[in-house]
């Protein structure tokens, strides 16, 4: 067996820990959050971190940000990764963007890495002269592939484990909210992929999008939602999973200047069904085909999206609707293939 892992280089104190994860699965402590195709499950990373101040830099970095030649390696393939700082997909200053990144307690979101203060100072719950804290993240250990895709998984294309976690850096650097990638890993026999594990930190205080119409605040949520949307696909971006239960959204701190989308901050999660520098206008559309599996709040959402965009409403509504009808035709297919399967 080969053990495939790659690490956010700012997480690379925890590296020791993502291994074993990647080797044995779950940990004792490991709890359970959701159980179905695939496995969630929160748990402490189980070290400390340890950060230390530069007489150099203002602020803190934790071992292994400091550009000095540290590299994260792939366990089982003789290869190390480049360098933090080398590669298209590590993490950008002001990133925050499966969206943007998980904030901590006390992050401005306006650009600081954790622990970092342009002032001097340390953010969140750090306080002067700490060196520690825990770090709480959500394992996802996707459905073991079948006997295809466990070949295509290592030759035509990547683990759904490496385009979740590439995917949420990118989505990071485009200046979209996710929870923070951390990790991901594989286990390979050969050439044939036999599991694999994306890991990220665990957000806390959002709330799915799913249902929105029973929301009390409804009236202000849906319009930035909309506004959203549109930034979603000026930068390209096509989540081809785009239903609420992969959409957080939590309120803007008081404390925060309000975002591009008013008061709220929106999270994507699921992220390995993505592509980027997408314009196609049918493809973009194809966004409103699961949004809400209600016509009236469908269309509600498109209308908005619409005066957002310069578009004409009925014309945007029209296709948003026709998205959904789409989506309900696939489902009744689909349901009808595996009642004949049962007959059978």
């Amino acid at each position: 067996m080969r053990y495939i892992v790659k690490v956010n280089p700012k997480y690379a104190g925890i590296r020791e820990w993502v291994e074993k994860v990647v080797r044995e699965g779950m940990p004792a402590d490991g709890e359970v959050i959701y159980r179905g195709r695939n496995v969630l499950y929160r748990a402490d990373a189980g070290q400390r971190l340890e950060v230390h101040c530069e007489a150099n830099r203002k602020g803190y970095r934790k071992v292994g940000e400091t550009g000095d030649g540290m590299t994260v390696g792939e366990t089982g393939e003789g290869r190390t990764d480049r360098k933090a700082g080398e590669t298209g997909d590590g993490m950008t200053v002001g990133e925050n963007g499966e969206g943007r990144t998980d904030r901590k307690a006390g992050e401005t979101g306006d650009g600081m890495t954790v622990g970092e203060n342009v002032e001097g100072r340390t953010d969140g719950d750090m306080t002067a002269g700490e060196d520690a804290r825990r770090l709480m993240v959500v394992v996802k250990e996707f459905k073991k592939p079948n006997l295809v895709n466990a070949y295509v998984y290592t030759t035509v294309r990547t683990s759904k484990a490496e385009r979740s976690y590439r995917n949420a850096m990118r989505m990071s650097e485009l200046g979209f909210l996710t929870p923070e990638p951390v990790a991901y890993g594989e286990v390979r026999n050969g050439i044939k992929l036999v599991s694999s594990c994306y890991i990220c930190r665990e957000l806390t205080g959002a709330s799915e999008m799913r249902n929105w119409e029973d929301f009390p605040n409804a009236g202000t949520l849906i319009p930035a939602f909309a506004r959203e949307i549109y930034r979603l696909h000026q930068a390209g971006v096509w989540h081809k999973d785009f239903s609420p239960g992969n959409i957080l959204y939590k309120e803007t701190a008081a404390e925060k200047k309000e975002t591009a989308t008013g008061k709220y901050d929106f999270y994507y999660v699921d992220l390995n069904r993505m592509k980027f520098g997408v314009h196609d206008r049918k493809r973009q559309m194809s966004m409103f085909r699961s949004i809400n599996l209600n016509p009236a709040e469908t269309r509600k959402l498109a209308g908005y999206y619409a005066a957002v965009a310069g578009l004409d409403k009925a014309t945007t509504e029209k296709e948003a609707l026709e998205q959904l009808a789409g989506y309900f035709a696939e489902r009744k297919r689909k349901s009808k293939l595996k009642s004949l399967f049962k007959r059978g």
